[in-house]
């Protein structure tokens, strides 16, 4: 499969989950997370998908009759995400740009601030600090009714302006 279609940004728009996780309520260590869930039998695509992008795949069972076994695809390692970050500059997200922004801004400050200085042990509260503001941003963005509307991805004809020209005349 080629993925260097957008195909992976539609995906994302519709199932995909950004995420900046700390990994100890104590420590400094952050790491930038993308995920996609999907029902089991359509666990092919995720594989595809983690043979071209890295990560890994969990299979989620489920205990509910009414509910399907999921399979997972999980990218958190840096070479990974930056992969991951170089094909959404290319291919733009839609419905989740502004989550992508902020993650990505993360994402490339963390990874800036801790190659450059390596496994210091000196003060980095502000790296924590700077990481909970990117955090709490983009658990903002996700809630109901907090997604920026981006005006420049709306269709040149809209639905309706379709339907009124379907109902002129066909000489007119």
């Amino acid at each position: 499969m080629d993925f260097e279609d957008g195909y992976l940004s539609g995906l994302t728009d519709g199932e995909g989950c950004l995420l900046i996780w700390k990994r100890s309520p104590v420590g400094t260590s952050y790491v930038m997370r993308f995920a996609i869930a999907l029902r089991s039998d359509d666990a092919y695509l995720l594989e595809a998908l983690r043979e071209r992008y890295g990560g890994n795949l969990t299979w989620n069972k489920t205990f509910s009759p009414n509910a399907n076994p999921t399979t997972r695809w999980q990218v958190q390692g840096r070479a990974d995400v930056l992969g991951l970050i170089r094909y959404f500059d290319k291919h733009p997200l839609i419905l989740k740009k502004a989550e992508y922004e902020i993650w990505r801004e993360a994402a490339l400050f963390y990874y800036r601030h801790t190659v450059a200085q390596g496994n210091s042990k000196g003060n980095k509260s502000w790296l924590v600090d700077v990481m909970e503001e990117y955090k709490a941003e983009l658990s903002r963005l996700k809630q109901y009714g907090e997604q920026p509307r981006d005006l420049s991805v709306e269709p040149e004809v809209t639905q309706l302006e379709l339907l009124k020209d379907e109902e002129k005349p066909m000489d007119a």
